[in-house]
């Protein structure tokens, strides 16, 4: 990966060293620099094991907040998800699709009442974001993607948490499965 030199980063955006950092320490946590020591930071490298592991937290974490959640979601949630679903399949860019598909399922795990629970998937899904988006990215992909989102709501609709997280985990899985094989190829 690409060296970043935090001076210059500094004196393009008008920041402090400190405030670049910081930065910097943010995107290490999240898996997208690696910091080497006596070196400074670097872009990551694609890794697949160390997707693979990200997605299969992601699908872990999320499964047992949707599971607590579900249950809680009030009638007003469950419309703004569904609006989400309908900005999805309004987006033309790999960003829009993938800001909305957060948001939606954000919606849908903010009952978990676990803070910490909800920044470890904010986590993980900040950290494949950019894998996520090549996968929504495909036409075939983003559909299936959306089918898996309105089976998901289905279940959400009647307060089903078991069968929400069981939709959640073919979602994603398939989401990573796909990934695996499209990189595997190329």
């Amino acid at each position: 990966g690409g060296h970043l030199k935090q001076e210059e980063i500094a004196k393009r955006f008008n920041s402090s060293l400190i405030t670049v950092r910081e930065a910097l320490r943010t995107l290490e946590t999240e898996g997208l620099i690696t910091m080497i020591p006596n070196r400074g930071a670097v872009v990551s490298m694609w890794d697949p094991e160390r997707v693979r592991q990200r997605f299969e937290t992601r699908i872990f974490l999320e499964i047992g907040a949707m599971r607590k959640s579900v249950p809680h979601l009030t009638d007003e949630e469950l419309v703004k998800a569904e609006e989400a679903l309908n900005e999805i399949d309004r987006q033309t860019t790999a960003k829009g699709i993938s800001a909305h598909n957060q948001e939606f399922h954000h919606i849908l795990i903010s009952h978990c009442d676990n803070p910490y629970l909800m920044e470890q998937i904010n986590m993980m899904h900040r950290s494949i974001d950019r894998y996520l988006r090549y996968y929504l990215s495909n036409e075939e992909y983003n559909r299936l993607s959306q089918e898996h989102h309105h089976k998901i709501l289905e279940a959400a609709k009647v307060r089903d948490g078991e069968g929400a997280a069981k939709w959640v985990e073919i979602h994603l899985r398939e989401a990573l499965d796909h990934l695996e094989a499209t990189t595997q190829i190329e």
